[in-house]
């Protein structure tokens, strides 16, 4: 095979891989105090796949790694996610519950509010902030 045919056959595989996953880093500035909302949140934004996957304190603690959202709307506009995540560390010490986010990117604006519930309904707090697109 030529070399002009590697080189070819190497544009396309890496076309075929699609473009990379966006990071997207959020700090929260207002939070509700006592609730489930981080400091911080990571969203890995991969537009071709319809997927973003979500970091932050609490899932480092008890996931160690980011975990999968459910994709609400993406668009060039807007990134409005949902995710669980099980066995919150409580800190009262009593029975683990788990908890459902909900996150809300302005991406013009760069603007993130974030909701959290309680497996039981119960309030798991608000929080808002801005983001920093990588």
């Amino acid at each position: 095979m030529s070399k002009s045919a590697l080189y070819v056959t190497g544009v396309l595989a890496l076309l075929a891989q699609g473009a990379a996953a966006q990071v997207v880093d959020c700090n929260i500035s207002q939070r509700s105090w006592g609730g489930l909302v981080t400091e911080w949140y990571t969203f890995e934004v991969d537009a071709d796949r319809g997927r973003v996957l979500v970091s932050d304190p609490t899932i480092r603690f008890v996931s160690q790694k980011p975990v999968k959202s459910e994709v609400v709307t993406l668009t060039d506009e807007t990134i409005h996610v949902t995710w669980d995540v099980k066995k919150l560390p409580s800190p009262l010490g009593d029975e683990q519950r788990g908890g459902r986010f909900e996150a809300e990117i302005e991406r013009g604006e760069n603007r993130i509010k974030v909701t959290a519930r309680y497996s039981d309904d119960a309030d798991g707090g608000t929080g808002k902030g801005i983001c920093f697109p990588k």
